[in-house]
């Protein structure tokens, strides 16, 4: 299909909420996407996501295909040892005591709810 047959399939089958520009990226290449013609556009939009490492980078494809053949997703209700890995090496390169893995909404509200614990905290330690 060339972009104006993908752009009129999805206006048919996918509800319409926004306007979306009229391109369609056909992969990506580190910071870059990349158009159906071949044009490439800085990713400026990555980080809504969870491409803020990149498109097509082989390490990060290399560990996520090794993973897939394991294990896809646990729930953090759940133990994995990746899961464990990963948050003792975030601690022990960083300020952290603990950590919190969560999606970006929870991690938002969580930030509040810690700045609010802190800050009365420190306010009844000067009281």
């Amino acid at each position: 299909m060339n972009a104006q047959e993908i752009i009129q399939t999805e206006a048919k089958y996918v509800l319409q909420s926004y306007v979306r520009p009229e391109v369609v990226f056909s992969h990506g290449e580190g910071a870059y996407l990349v158009d159906t013609e071949g044009k490439k556009y800085l990713d400026f939009a990555s980080g809504i996501a969870v491409t803020a490492l990149g498109h097509a980078d082989k390490e990060w494809a290399t560990a996520v295909s090794e993973q897939a053949h394991k294990l896809t997703h646990v729930s953090n209700l759940y133990h994995s040892e990746p899961h464990a890995m990963l948050a003792k090496r975030l601690v022990e390169n960083s300020f952290a005591d603990r950590v919190l893995f969560c999606n970006p909404c929870r991690g938002q509200r969580r930030a509040l709810k810690f700045a609010r614990k802190w800050a009365k905290m420190a306010i009844e330690i000067r009281d």
